[in-house]
């Protein structure tokens, strides 16, 4: 069993000696509760500072054991999962990634960081259905994140759901329209999407528009006809 696995097992019981003092005759003052609370944050941020400095440094495997020590001071937090899961990938262990990633998962159901990070764990791993269907029910829970549409279409179009990355890019551009903060640079790349989804549905969706002409051939393959379809529409994959 990897470190990882093993810290995992740790987890629920770092969780309950980490959590708030129910009433009763062991409850400490709500003082001592969050001069506690204060001190295990901060050594959960350092830790998590040195990790992103090791790692940025292109040193994933020095960078894990801070990410450790941020998740030991702090089990509670998303932020040591997603960093954990970030270097595990970068080492190419997947599985471990995963694991680690579900766990934080459980308690932060609607992070953004650890949802996209998981989401890349499992299209790693071999497993991107379940990386789709893992983003619709993100998506569900968070109709309104841009970056849950914008991925969930990205990976529907890499298993060639034409019509689920049709939906999933025109709702990328129904948010911006409410949204000021989507990046100009992901609406842009929506619509060109959407452009080349149009000639590989033949403009049978109603919210892909073509944006040329496109001889297909009957023998041509799937992922043949995306690249053609992107070049037309002059994008490059």
């Amino acid at each position: 069993m990897s470190k990882v696995l093993r810290m995992l097992a740790l987890v629920p019981m770092l969780m309950g000696l980490h959590a708030v003092s129910p009433e009763g005759a062991c409850a400490q003052p709500p003082s001592q509760d969050t001069d506690l609370t204060a001190r295990r944050v901060a050594r959960m941020e350092r830790a998590l500072a040195l990790g992103r400095a090791r790692a940025n440094a292109g040193q994933p495997s020095l960078a894990l054991s801070h990410f450790e020590d941020a998740l030991r001071a702090h089990p509670a937090s998303p932020e040591p999962y997603v960093e954990l899961g970030r270097a595990l990938l970068a080492l190419g262990r997947t599985a471990d990634a995963i694991a680690i990633l579900t766990t934080g998962r459980r308690g932060a159901p609607d992070h953004l960081g650890l949802t996209a990070v998981l989401t890349d764990a499992l299209v790693a791993n071999g497993r991107a259905r379940e990386a789709l269907a893992l983003l619709r029910e993100a998506s569900r829970r968070r109709p309104r994140a841009w970056e849950l549409a914008q991925r969930r279409a990205e990976v529907a179009r890499e298993l060639g759901a034409w019509s689920e990355a049709v939906d999933s890019y025109a709702n990328v551009l129904d948010i911006a329209r409410d949204n000021p903060a989507v990046p100009e640079s992901v609406c842009d790349s929506a619509r060109q999407m959407l452009r080349a989804l149009a000639i590989v549905l033949d403009e049978s969706h109603p919210r892909a528009r073509t944006c040329g002409s496109f001889a297909a051939s009957p023998r041509s393959t799937s992922d043949s006809r995306w690249s053609r379809a992107l070049a037309a529409c002059g994008v490059v994959p």
